[in-house]
């Protein structure tokens, strides 16, 4: 679970920095493979303007999914001492869900992130959402469009074999 864990943070770093992924106010995918072990990691997910992303991934057959800041200023109310945050999300008008997310501390290069490696819940109400998800972590909310967001998060979904 660890390696897993610090396997997403690696390529969330990554894709952080990559400044086409994931895609500003729009859904993407992106598959990499490990050079060393050539395992697979698909990755899903958006960014908005206010300074965070969503990202859905799955790697290694172990699908999670996380919130990342992308502004400096955001990343600042990421770092904390705790070992976990309280997340709040919800779609279009359901009512809101709030859950608690691990968090994985920043290290040299990375930004620190919140993970769900159990968020089927959130997954299934994404894809069927008509207008928005709305995230809360940390006091900072965002609002992310989901149009096509659900062929995106099935590409996700095939490589870890999950089926709803």
């Amino acid at each position: 679970m660890r390696k897993w864990i610090a396997g997403i943070l690696s390529v969330v770093a990554i894709n952080a920095a990559q400044a086409d992924f994931p895609g500003l106010n729009k859904w993407t995918v992106d598959q990499t493979t490990d050079p060393l072990t050539d395992d697979v990691r698909v990755t899903a997910g958006v960014a908005i303007a206010d300074g965070l992303q969503f990202i859905l991934q799955c790697s290694s057959g172990n699908f999670g999914a996380i919130i990342a800041p992308v502004k400096p200023e955001i990343t600042m109310e990421f770092i904390t001492m705790d070992s976990s945050a309280e997340v709040s999300w919800r779609v279009d008008d359901i009512p809101a869900v709030t859950e608690e997310w691990q968090i994985l501390p920043a290290r040299a290069g990375r930004s620190p992130v919140v993970v769900n490696t159990n968020a089927h819940e959130m997954v299934r109400a994404v894809m069927n959402a008509n207008n928005r998800l709305v995230l809360r972590v940390h006091g900072i909310t965002g609002v992310f469009g989901v149009d096509n967001a659900e062929g995106y998060i099935q590409q996700v979904l095939d490589a870890c074999d999950i089926t709803y």
